[in-house]
C-alpha cells in the first residue's frame, strides 16, 4: 500500500512545484505530467485523460446534452480539437448518450484511431445516434488488447463477460458487457470499467470476483456503477486496494452512492472524491470530499494529486 500524505504543503515544497494549484482550465497541453479529469456530468460517466505527449482519449460521455454543455466546453477551454480514442464501456445512456454530441463537435475525421466499443448493436435512439457519428471509426475491443501510447498503456482486462485470462462469464444485463480498463503510467495505474457488477441476482452477475486478481494493486478506481449495490463488492475492493476512488454520480441516480459500498471503501482506508451530493450513501468525515464538479489527477515520477490531495507512488 502506498502512502497517502496530507501535508501537501511538505511535498511541494520538496518536489519544488505545486501541481494542486493548477485549475482545469489552465492546464497546457504540454505538460510533463498524465492528466485525468473525471468530468462532472451528474448521473453519468465521461472521463478524460491527457498523456504527456499530448495524446487525447475520452471515456463514455455522459448522458444526451453532457458533451453539448460540459465535455465540448471542457475541450474547448483545453483547445483540444482531435480525440485519439473514444471509448464507450457500454450502451446504457449515461455513457453514450452525450458521445454522438462530442463526436460531431469535432467531427470524426478528428478522431485519431478508433471509437472502441464492445461491438454488437443496440435498439436505443442513443445508441444508433453514437453509431451514426462514430460511422467506420467504430471497432470492437476484446479482451486483453493493449493500446500503448508512449509512456501510457491502456489495458483492456474484460468486455462482454470475457476476461483477459480467457476466462467468461454467460452476462445478459446491459452493464455486464461493460468495458473494464486499467490504465497504467509509470508506477501508477487507474481501473474504471462503467456499471459492470460485482453480484449474481436477476440478471446482474458477479464480474468483479474473477476480475479483481487480473487488475491487481491499482493506486484510483473510479468506482463501478456510480457507487451502486451491485458493484464494488468486498473481494474487488479489497483486491485492488485504491487509495483514491472517484464516485460520479448525481440527481436521478437510482439510489446511487450505496452506503455499503462507501462502507467497504472507507474501511479499505480509501479516500473517496464524489461529483455531487446525493440524498443517498454518505462520506464519513474525514475520509473524502463531495466536489460538485469534476475531479482532477495530475501523475508525477513519485506522486500524484487528486484535487488537492497528495499521494505517494513510491517511498522518496
Amino acid at each position: 500500500m502506498r502512502i497517502y500524505c496530507l501535508i501537501v504543503l511538505i511535498i511541494i515544497c520538496f518536489i519544488g512545484c505545486n501541481p494542486s494549484s493548477q485549475k482545469p482550465k489552465s492546464v497546457s497541453q504540454k505538460s510533463d505530467v498524465l492528466q485525468i479529469c473525471i468530468i462532472d456530468v451528474d448521473q453519468g460517466d465521461a472521463i478524460l485523460i491527457m498523456t504527456p505527449n499530448q495524446k487525447y482519449i475520452l471515456i463514455d460521455g455522459g448522458n444526451k446534452y453532457y458533451g453539448i454543455n460540459e465535455i465540448n466546453p471542457l475541450l474547448d477551454s483545453l483547445k483540444i480539437r482531435r480525440l485519439d480514442y473514444v471509448f464507450a464501456t457500454h450502451y446504457d445512456a449515461d455513457h453514450i448518450g452525450g458521445l454522438d454530441e462530442v463526436i460531431n463537435h469535432i467531427s470524426k475525421d478528428s478522431i485519431i484511431n478508433y471509437c472502441y466499443d464492445r461491438g454488437d448493436t443496440a435498439k436505443s435512439k442513443q445508441f444508433l445516434e453514437y453509431k451514426l457519428s462514430a460511422g467506420n471509426k467504430r471497432k470492437t475491443i476484446k479482451a486483453g488488447d493493449i493500446i500503448t501510447l508512449n509512456d501510457v498503456v491502456i489495458k483492456c482486462v474484460c468486455v462482454n463477460g470475457k476476461l483477459m485470462n480467457g476466462d467468461s462469464i454467460a452476462v445478459k444485463d446491459e452493464n455486464d458487457f461493460c468495458i473494464g480498463l486499467v490504465i497504467e503510467y509509470k508506477d501508477f495505474e487507474l481501473f474504471t470499467a462503467g456499471d459492470i457488477g460485482g453480484v449474481n441476482t436477476g440478471n446482474h452477475k458477479d464480474i468483479e470476483t474473477k476480475l479483481a486478481p487480473l487488475v491487481g494493486d491499482i493506486d484510483v478506481y473510479k468506482v463501478s456503477h456510480h457507487g451502486s449495490k451491485y458493484s464494488s463488492n468486498s473481494v474487488l475492493i479489497n483486491t485492488i486496494k485504491p487509495e483514491a476512488a472517484v464516485i460520479s454520480a448525481g440527481t436521478n441516480n437510482y439510489g446511487h452512492p450505496e452506503q455499503s459500498v462507501i462502507d467497504r471503501l472507507s474501511n479499505a482506508k480509501s479516500r473517496i472524491y464524489q461529483t455531487n451530493q446525493t440524498e443517498y450513501g454518505q462520506i464519513p468525515a474525514g475520509q473524502g470530499v463531495i466536489l460538485n464538479g469534476d475531479v482532477w489527477i495530475k501523475v508525477y515520477d513519485d506522486y500524484y494529486v487528486v484535487n488537492t490531495d497528495t499521494f505517494y507512488l513510491r517511498l522518496i
